[in-house]
């Protein structure tokens, strides 16, 4: 995924306002992540199919 696309969807799964709160630790989540979505939603702290809730 490309960066852009992965902030996205850390912002779906944990939540825009904290995302844009803290836009260097979301950036650095992401980077850490390697911008793949399973790891993204382990890092959330979400499991699959439960995005945004």
């Amino acid at each position: 995924m490309e960066t852009s696309e992965s902030l996205d969807l850390l912002s779906v799964i944990a939540g825009g306002d904290r995302i844009a709160a803290e836009p260097e630790a979301a950036h650095a989540v992401v980077e850490a992540c390697g911008r793949l979505p399973l790891a993204l939603r382990a890092a959330a702290g979400s499991p699959p199919g439960r995005t945004g809730k």
